[in-house]
């Protein structure tokens, strides 16, 4: 009974798992856009901290399992949940590694983002004190 139960969940984690992996896989950051980047940002950081938590919690308690559990690990129902624990810990690993390369691709794209509004801003400053330097100097000329 105790071994259908994490079975259950394991398969639930593993589906979920690479549902989520192909979902990251599958998202573009969105351009120039630093709102959306740091949502896109804040989502793989978000997700890969749930998961890891809950799916690892649950594959402990598996492996935990087994290796309490006083029964032949050739019976069937063993079997499948030692290879549920490897294919979800595979998977989840496989997701990881997609939702690190996710948080480092859109960390740069923020990154350079940010350089540009600051490039940006400099240049509107620049641009203003020359207007204001024109304004001072038409002021003066009106006053004589």
């Amino acid at each position: 009974q105790q071994c259908l139960q994490h079975i259950e969940k394991l398969q639930a984690h593993l589906t979920l798992v690479q549902t989520k992996k192909t979902q990251l896989e599958n998202l573009q950051p969105v351009d120039s856009n630093l709102e959306l980047l740091q949502e896109q940002l804040d989502y793989h950081n978000l997700l890969m901290c749930e998961l890891e938590e809950t799916v690892t919690r649950d594959l402990r308690a598996a492996e935990k399992f087994l290796e309490d559990i006083h029964l032949d690990h050739d019976e069937p129902l063993l079997k499948n949940l030692e290879t549920d624990c490897k294919d979800l810990q595979t998977s989840l690993g496989d997701m990881t590694d997609v939702c690190a390369s996710g948080v480092k691709t859109l960390s740069s794209i923020i990154e350079m983002e940010q350089f540009k509004v600051k490039s940006t801003h400099r240049e509107f400053l620049a641009t203003l004190d020359r207007l204001s330097g024109r304004i001072q100097e038409n002021a003066v000329i009106l006053e004589t």
